[in-house]
């Protein structure tokens, strides 16, 4: 049988490689400050999405920006990530889960890797692909010791 865990630590590893691959397309001019603000405000901005289709025109939705949808799905995923990773650290209830646990949602650098290549279309030079190959090997070795 399969732990929940290790959905929640699958799904909070996935999230974040969205979250880090999303961010380098929606955020290439936007200062760091402003960006950190818009994840911070990512819950709040969906929540005020909501209110503002339930209660109020829906002009309001149509006039917001395309670059504001993506910050706050930045948001969305942000949180998504991180609730994801402490559910599972939550329900994995031993030292040898929790570790597991941290070493999948550390895989997300390597899921990040792997979604430029797919979708950014980014090329790598060999050290940097050795280097990510190295990560996972080393993630590898610490969930299956």
């Amino acid at each position: 049988m399969i732990k929940v865990w290790l959905g929640w630590a699958v799904l909070s590893a996935i999230l974040g490689a969205a979250l880090i691959v999303v961010s380098s397309i929606v955020l290439r001019n936007t200062p760091t400050p402003i960006a950190t603000l818009f994840r911070g405000l990512g819950i709040i901005g969906i929540s005020a999405v909501i209110l503002a289709s339930v209660y109020g025109p829906r002009n309001v939705i149509e006039s917001i920006g395309a670059n504001l949808w993506g910050l706050i799905a930045l948001g969305v995923l942000s949180a998504g990530s991180i609730l994801s990773f402490y559910t599972a650290l939550k329900l994995a209830h031993d030292k040898a889960s929790d570790e597991i646990v941290t070493a999948i949602n550390y895989s997300s650098l390597v899921l990040v890797a792997a979604l430029n290549i797919m979708v950014g279309r980014e090329t790598f030079s060999l050290q940097t692909l050795i280097g990510i190959s190295l990560i996972f090997v080393g993630l590898a070795i610490l969930a299956l010791r």
